[in-house]
């Protein structure tokens, strides 16, 4: 609470805090925290993610309450939480600061038989990885065909042809129909609430540049986890700056307060 006071202080603005995961709860907590408010609005984020939808009705219903919104990532904004940031007339990402992927999360099974959070990613890597290799077993069947016999063209391609289905049919048979459409439309989530916070609210950043920016972030990275920090936000032209020299220490301190635990949202004036 002083740490936040200060900046409010600073800034002119009254400062949010919103430690938490992005669920119903921090969406009821947040909405009250601001009734009644208006002008602008400092918020510090730190949250691992959760609900897009949860982030989405945060981000948006602070846009509606307040002029202006800068958004403070000391630590991390990760998953959903990257939609409050985008959201952010002014985002400034501290030294340790970093947002994440949009690529949503399913509960899976390891051989150990308990939950892990795996990327919807997942399934269409799998099947492009599929669709890759059979290509290139074709492509290698009709050049060995062609350059060892006297075979017409359409006979290599047709060895070639049922060759490949011969090895990847099995594969493509165990491919869930249903999973496959649940992962392109649990996809199609984040993408379409990233685009609709920056048109809506970043329009110059969505004109300049806003359809990458989206694309890259929900299809772009290897891993969920994946550290988007600021020089990887510079070269998404996504606007960003570090903390200026009267921020950075409070910024610094908040790493250390919000790890070593707070209340989940604190309002300051």
């Amino acid at each position: 609470t002083d740490l936040s006071g200060r900046l409010s202080r600073l800034c002119g603005s009254p400062c949010l805090i919103i430690a938490a995961p992005m669920e119903r709860d921090t969406v009821l907590a947040v909405h009250a925290a601001v009734s009644g408010r208006s002008g602008n609005l400092v918020v510090v984020l730190e949250s691992s993610g959760g609900c897009p939808c949860c982030a989405y009705a945060i981000g948006r219903g602070l846009k509606r309450r307040f002029g202006r919104l800068v958004v403070f990532v000391p630590s991390m904004a990760k998953s959903a939480a990257t939609l409050i940031a985008l959201a952010a007339d002014e985002l400034v990402l501290g030294d340790l600061g970093e947002l994440g992927p949009l690529d949503p999360q399913f509960s899976g099974r390891q051989n150990a038989d308990f939950p892990v959070g795996r990327s919807r990613l997942e399934v269409l890597r799998a099947l492009e990885l599929v669709r890759e290799h059979a290509l290139s077993t074709f492509d290698a069947a009709v050049r060995q065909v062609a350059e060892n016999s006297g075979m017409r063209g359409e006979d290599v391609c047709r060895i070639g042809s049922e060759l490949s289905a011969r090895i990847y049919d099995p594969i493509l048979s165990q491919i869930d129909p249903l999973v496959l459409g649940e992962t392109v439309r649990s996809l199609e989530v984040g993408a379409e609430y990233a685009t609709r916070l920056l048109r809506r609210y970043r329009p110059e950043v969505w004109t300049r540049n806003g359809p990458r920016i989206v694309e890259r972030l929900v299809h772009g990275y290897p891993d969920h986890g994946f550290s988007i920090d600021r020089e990887e936000m510079y070269e998404l032209e996504i606007p960003v700056r570090a903390p200026d020299s009267d921020e950075a220490p409070i910024v610094e301190a908040m790493v250390s307060a919000l790890r070593a635990g707070c209340p989940e949202e604190t309002f300051v004036e």
